[in-house]
Formats: C-alpha cells, sequence, structure tokens
C-alpha cells in the first residue's frame, strides 16, 4: 500500500463507514500473556473487510482494548 498516505482523514474514512458483520467470533483466542481475543469480520458496501478485534486482560477485567483493521488482498494489513 506505498501509494496511500495514512493521514488522520483517510483513517477517519475507514472508522465512520457503515460496516455489515460477515463473522461474528464465538470463541475467545488465548494470546501470549494473560490476554485473550476475539475477531470479528465486517465488510462496508464498498467491499472493504475489516477485522474488529476485542482483547481483554484475564486478569484485570477494566484492562482491554479494540481495534479496526483493514484487510486487503496482498497488503500488509492496516490497525486504526
Amino acid at each position: 500500500m506505498s501509494d496511500v498516505v495514512l493521514s488522520d482523514d483517510y483513517l477517519e474514512s475507514h472508522r465512520t463507514k457503515p460496516k455489515k458483520v460477515k463473522r461474528l467470533a464465538k470463541r475467545w483466542i488465548q494470546k501470549p500473556g494473560r490476554h485473550k481475543q476475539k475477531n470479528h469480520i465486517v465488510e462496508a458496501e464498498d467491499g472493504s473487510t475489516y477485522n474488529i478485534y476485542v482483547r481483554q486482560n484475564m486478569d484485570d477485567i477494566q484492562d482491554f482494548s479494540c481495534g479496526l483493521v483493514l484487510t486487503k488482498p496482498k497488503f500488509q494489513p492496516i490497525s486504526a
């Protein structure tokens, strides 16, 4: 994706696109350390595919994170 400038406007456009769920994760995946994670696959109307992840610390319920990852064939994923 060398021709794409990762500006705030570019990232915001992907964050705010309406998306529909393609696949909802049913199980938590154990990550290295003390975290577990779920990955949900969603798709925008223009065909862009995203991975929405939720990561949870197993020792501290208040320690969690989530993110949106743009996935394109043949390119490195972009996380926002």
